[in-house]
């Protein structure tokens, strides 16, 4: 069963690059590079760890100095906004959404009212749990 199952392997352990895993992997500094790279990191000197998992993809875990901070680091709080449910798409109301989010029909035309459209002109109508709706109109055929 070992022979068929693969184990997570580390690559960068406390900073370091572990050029004989990589070699053992058969990984090439470019590859270990382009997911640092994609991850949003700019330099392997950011991570901490770096594991290739058992399913083939990367976990990079930077180094403390390197994360950016939270709103909770700097102390600012915020409201959870939630999931963001389509009120109305291309032009249809979602009844079901309108129930769980505890709005009605009425309150998503006096919204599209006040932005100067109506629900059938409106491409995508969002709203999330802390109250925020993104409206997005249809465009204008030519």
């Amino acid at each position: 069963k070992r022979i068929f199952e693969a184990k997570p392997s580390l690559l960068i352990k406390r900073g370091v690059i572990d050029q004989r895993e990589l070699l053992r992997l058969r990984l090439t500094i470019g590859e270990l590079l382009s997911e640092i790279r994609q991850q949003g990191y700019r330099d392997p000197s950011d991570i901490y760890y770096a594991i290739l998992e058992e399913n083939g993809k990367f976990s990079l875990i930077p180094k403390s100095e390197s994360e950016a901070p939270t709103r909770k680091d700097v102390g600012v709080r915020v409201k959870e906004a939630g999931c963001a449910l389509p009120l109305i798409a291309d032009g249809v109301i979602d009844r079901d959404n309108l129930r769980l989010m505890k709005r009605d029909e009425g309150w998503v035309r006096a919204v599209c009212r006040e932005r100067g459209t109506v629900p059938e002109g409106v491409f995508l109508f969002l709203l999330d749990e802390a109250g925020s709706v993104t409206l997005i109109p249809k465009e204008e055929k030519k």
